[in-house]
C-alpha cells in the first residue's frame, strides 16, 4: 500500500501561518481600543450624564477625540481586566453594553466632590469630568414613541440597562467576531485535513488552481 506524501505537514504549517496572522490582526484591534472609566450615570430628561474618572487631564484628552465617534457604548467593569485603567479583557466571551448617542458636553467637576466613590481610585488626585451624551438612536426612538404618562418609567429602565460604574469605550465587536469565525475556520480546516492530506495542495499552491475556460470578459467603458 502505498503511502501519502507528509503532505499534511505542509497543511499544517500553513494553517499555523495563518493562525499566527489572526493573532496579530487580534493584537492589532485590541490596541485601538480604549475606554475611559466612569463612577456614576444619571439620566436626565432625554440625555445622559456620566461622572469619569483619570489619572490626569493629559490622559482624558488622549481619549476625549474618541467622544465623538458614533460607536461609543456604556460597558459593565468587567469590559476591562483593571478596574480603572482601561485594558480589554480578551477573556470575556459577550458582555451586555448600551449605545450612547451624540456627545453634547463636558464638565469639569472638582474630585474632591465624590471623596466616596473614589475612596478605591488608584491615584491621590484625579481629573474629574461629567460628560453629557444623547440617548443611543434606539433608545431615543423608543422614548420618542412613548406616551407621556409612560416616560418617567421607561427613563428609569433606559437607566437601569446601564452599569453603575464601567467603562465608556468604542466597540469593536464586529471585528472581534470576524476574527473568531476566521480562527474558527482554521480549527475545522485543521481537523478535515487529516482526512483529506492533499488539502493542501489546492489551498496553498497557485499552480493547482484552474484556469478559466474562456477569457474574462471587459467592462464597457
Amino acid at each position: 500500500m502505498l503511502q501519502l506524501p507528509e503532505i499534511s505537514k505542509k497543511t499544517r504549517e500553513h494553517l499555523q501561518h495563518w493562525k499566527d496572522y489572526l493573532e496579530w490582526k487580534r493584537e492589532i484591534v485590541e490596541s485601538q481600543l480604549s475606554g475611559l472609566r466612569y463612577f456614576s450615570a444619571e439620566m436626565s430628561g432625554e440625555q445622559l450624564s456620566f461622572r469619569v474618572a483619570t489619572e490626569n487631564e493629559a490622559v482624558f484628552e488622549t481619549f476625549e477625540r474618541s467622544l465623538n465617534r458614533d460607536e461609543l457604548m456604556a460597558f459593565p467593569l468587567r469590559y476591562s481586566s483593571d478596574a480603572w485603567v482601561f485594558n480589554y479583557n480578551r477573556n470575556i466571551r459577550s458582555i451586555p453594553s448600551v449605545a450612547l448617542g451624540r456627545f453634547r458636553k463636558l464638565r469639569k467637576v472638582d474630585s474632591r466632590e465624590y471623596d466616596a466613590e473614589l475612596r478605591e481610585c488608584p491615584w491621590p488626585t484625579p481629573f474629574v469630568a461629567e460628560l453629557i451624551f444623547d440617548l443611543g438612536e434606539d433608545d431615543q426612538a423608543e422614548f420618542d414613541e412613548s406616551p407621556p404618562a409612560q416616560k418617567e418609567a421607561l427613563r428609569r429602565f433606559l437607566l437601569k440597562k446601564i452599569p453603575d460604574e464601567g467603562f465608556l469605550a468604542v466597540s469593536l465587536v464586529g471585528e472581534f467576531t470576524l476574527i473568531q469565525r476566521q480562527s474558527q475556520s482554521i480549527r475545522d480546516l485543521e481537523m478535515e485535513s487529516g482526512y483529506a492530506p492533499f488539502l493542501s495542495s489546492w489551498l496553498f499552491d497557485i499552480s493547482q488552481a484552474n484556469t478559466p475556460r474562456s477569457p474574462p470578459r471587459s467592462m464597457p467603458g
